[in-house]
């Protein structure tokens, strides 16, 4: 088959989605599939280094449809939200070429959903004109042949009649990351939605328990400079900036536990990390899946941030425990999050849409 894929690539944001559509381009390369990958930028540069072609373009509906049309890919595999969603979607069905959506975040889902603005009367009109455009770029998935969704959660709330859960795969190679002291990890890309602040402040109930709290990710939104500022951090909260995902993993291998404030989205690769590298959970609220629950990876604390906290303290404070959920945890990744097994789920779909030509959508 020729596929290609669109989203931004690792190789200019290093991110979960990206991540998986680097994990799945190379897979279908290697089974003799024929990938572009195609990644808007709003600087486009050369990715060097990768068996599959990457093209980068404009971040546009423009730039991405002729950039699509140019390469005549026997169908497309779309995770890129809905960013440019409808018009390039539509562009796609009138030349024949068909989409298969993959959701990486629940606002793919909601008609009305955006993510957390900045306040005052100026926010709310922003929020407002970024939910009608969410609403309006929704009306895309009239074209979408099939869609994926990482997070069985989000079934039900899938627009397309042919829909499927794809769990993530994710990859257990690991850096050693060595720190003087026990500490405990919490790692994504710092914007609102993921509420770093609420992890300082976890920081600060340890200090006193000589555990450290180590920050790790690149800052996206502003207002996060204080992360750096020994005068508005505890003693024990260090925030290391972006690291890669090997290292990442390695971080988490010596880690007490994986500590999560994010708000829920679709399945967040450090969950996988955390429990591939036998170390448990303990989230605020969200529970991928249902997973940490059902499983018996962790603690979820439903949204109350005190209960979090004590979680927090009890879990970090009792490695023993730690390490025997850990090892539940690992034995359970590894047999559910396998790279190949999803490469070759999307494989298999990516194929059907192909082969079974088919009116999109539920009509």
């Amino acid at each position: 088959m020729r596929v290609t894929i669109i989203n931004k690539h690792i190789a200019h944001t290093v991110g979960g989605s990206e991540l998986q559509c680097d994990f799945l381009a190379w897979g279908l390369h290697e089974r003799g599939h024929e990938v572009v990958y195609i990644a808007p930028s709003q600087s486009p540069s050369y990715a060097r280094g990768y068996a599959y072609e990457v093209v980068s373009v404009r971040d546009s509906a423009a730039s991405l449809t002729e950039a699509v049309l140019t390469a005549r890919p026997d169908v497309v595999y779309w995770r890129y939200n809905k960013h440019h969603f409808r018009a390039v979607s539509s562009a796609l069905a009138e030349a024949c070429i068909p989409m298969v959506f993959a959701v990486a975040h629940v606002n793919d889902l909601v008609p009305w959903a955006v993510k957390p603005g900045t306040g005052g009367w100026r926010g709310r009109i922003c929020q407002f004109q970024r939910k009608l455009k969410a609403r309006r770029e929704h009306a895309g998935f009239r074209h979408v042949r099939a869609l994926t969704t990482n997070n069985r959660d989000l079934l039900s709330l899938s627009p397309v009649t042919d829909t499927h859960y794809v769990p993530n795969g994710m990859s257990a190679e690991a850096e050693p990351f060595l720190w003087p002291r026990p500490y405990v990890a919490w790692v994504a890309n710092i914007k609102p939605a993921k509420r770093p602040e609420l992890f300082v402040e976890v920081a600060r109930a340890l200090a006193s328990r000589g555990l450290d709290a180590l920050m790790v990710g690149h800052i996206q939104s502003g207002g996060y400079d204080w992360l750096n500022d020994p005068d508005r951090v505890p003693s024990n909260f260090h925030y290391l900036g972006p690291r890669t995902p090997t290292e990442v993993n390695g971080l988490l291998a010596g880690s007490r536990l994986h500590v999560h404030t994010c708000q829920p989205e679709g399945f967040p690769n450090v969950f996988i990390q955390a429990w591939m590298q036998g170390r448990p959970s303990v989230s605020l609220e969200f529970d991928p899946s249902g997973y940490i629950r059902e499983q018996g990876l962790g603690a979820v604390s439903d949204g109350d941030f005190d209960v979090f906290t004590d979680h927090v303290i009890e879990w970090a404070t009792d490695p023993e425990r730690a390490d025997d959920v850990g090892l539940r945890a690992q034995a359970f990744a590894r047999d559910t999050f396998s790279v190949d097994a999803m490469v070759q789920r999307v494989e298999g779909i990516l194929r059907r849409v192909v082969e079974n030509p088919v009116k999109a959508g539920r009509g």
